[in-house]
């Protein structure tokens, strides 16, 4: 029986119901919009009781690996799914798809401190929660080839926490400290790959791919002003197993054949091509891609994808912004090594191409030459003769001089 004086509420919005609270039965209601949740009573909203049981149909034809990852978030997978924030429940199904399979495909460190460490930090520090719940959104997107809802909203979350992290990091890096630099750090760790997977999973164009690389270029420098300013600290701490690669990376066909191409055609540059500063610029990005190379750590290939942004000059990221021939044919270079890393790491996925097939955009015909070996790489399937599968198909289309 209703109280005195109160009227109940009879037209009241789903979550309201649930919540056993007042409606106001405004569209949205004011408790809705005061969470930022989703309100049944909008119009373009779905009805959460007609949803119905979560389709199968085409999960069916997936592997049971597949099965498997959707699995934690089928309780919000309905073909209705909106395209906004979809709440806690929807967060509660990717911390737990992060916990059971996105952490164990993070480089750096081991599972356990992706998996257990890195979690536990984020339970004090919410840019760093946001950050890991963005990746696996990331990552669960990843994993579907088709625009379904689940995919979009899996986006549409991943977005929405990676622009949440951003601004909680930039905050907590204006008063660093002892006690938040490990999560500062992780976090930032995180947004490298977040950021990477934003790239890869994007439309080609939309947003261009080589801008949004250079972009995550100018987060790794400064990542590595992070890493220098309180490396002892971190080696110390809970996040230390990521400064821990002491090993010496296994010698990588790829990379060696990379380098020495690239100082082939820094020495074959014409002198009167290029004034002595611009030169200079890109034979420090050579060597800094050198220096990269021989970096501790479990792969080569990695240490050219992640390390050597952060030791690139403003300077060089300038000429590619511009699109000077000559650093885009140490980008083209760098796409090689991204295509063959697609194949390993989800957040590299197709990378690859898209970056080479706007560097041969850019560059005109006079460069083709130049550009020879990196795009007869692609056309032709020559990473399979360094043990690394590629498809070609995709490139019929483009010319090899």
């Amino acid at each position: 029986m209703a109280r005195l004086g109160h009227k109940k509420s009879r037209a009241g919005c789903i979550r309201c119901k649930q919540r056993k609270i007042k409606c106001d039965e405004k569209r949205p209601c004011g408790a809705c919009a005061k969470h930022d949740m989703t309100c049944s009573l909008t119009a373009s909203s779905p009805s959460v009781c007609g949803a119905g049981p979560v389709s199968l149909v085409s999960v069916k034809r997936r592997s049971s690996r597949r099965l498997a990852l959707m699995d934690d978030l089928s309780l919000v997978s309905s073909p209705s799914l909106s395209l906004a924030a979809t709440g806690w429940g929807f967060d509660l199904g990717l911390m737990n798809h992060y916990t059971s399979h996105t952490s164990s495909t993070i480089p750096g460190a081991d599972q356990i401190t992706w998996k257990t460490q890195v979690s536990r930090e984020a339970v004090s520090h919410p840019f760093l929660m946001h950050q890991i719940l963005a990746v696996a959104a990331l990552h669960l997107a990843s994993l579907d080839d088709d625009d379904t809802p689940l995919k979009r909203a899996s986006l549409s979350q991943a977005y929405r926490h990676q622009h949440h992290a951003i601004r909680g990091i930039g905050a907590a890096v204006d008063t660093i400290s002892l006690n938040n630099c490990h999560a500062v750090f992780a976090a930032s760790f995180l947004i490298f790959i977040g950021t990477f997977a934003s790239v890869a999973t994007a439309q080609t164009g939309t947003p261009r791919h080589l801008d949004a690389v250079l972009d995550i270029f100018g987060l790794a420098r400064g990542f590595g002003g992070i890493v220098d300013s309180h490396h002892d600290a971190i080696k110390r701490g809970t996040m230390r197993a990521l400064l821990e690669c002491n090993d010496d990376p296994p010698r990588s066909p790829l990379v060696n054949e990379v380098l020495g191409r690239l100082l082939a055609v820094s020495a074959c540059l014409a002198p009167d091509s290029l004034s002595s500063e611009t030169r200079s610029v890109v034979e420090v990005a050579i060597s800094a891609m050198q220096r990269a190379a021989s970096s501790t750590g479990s792969s080569v290939e990695l240490n050219i994808a992640v390390v050597w942004p952060m030791y690139l000059d403003a300077d060089f990221l300038d000429l590619a912004r511009v699109r000077h021939p000559a650093a885009l044919i140490v980008m083209a270079h760098y796409a090689v090594v991204l295509h063959s890393l697609g194949s390993k790491f989800w957040f590299f996925e197709n990378l690859g191409s898209a970056l080479i097939k706007e560097i041969i955009e850019s560059l005109g015909p006079s460069w083709e030459e130049t550009i020879h070996w990196p795009l007869s790489i692609f056309k032709e399937g020559g990473l399979g003769n360094m043990g690394i599968s590629i498809s070609a198909a995709e490139f019929d289309d483009l010319p090899v001089s």
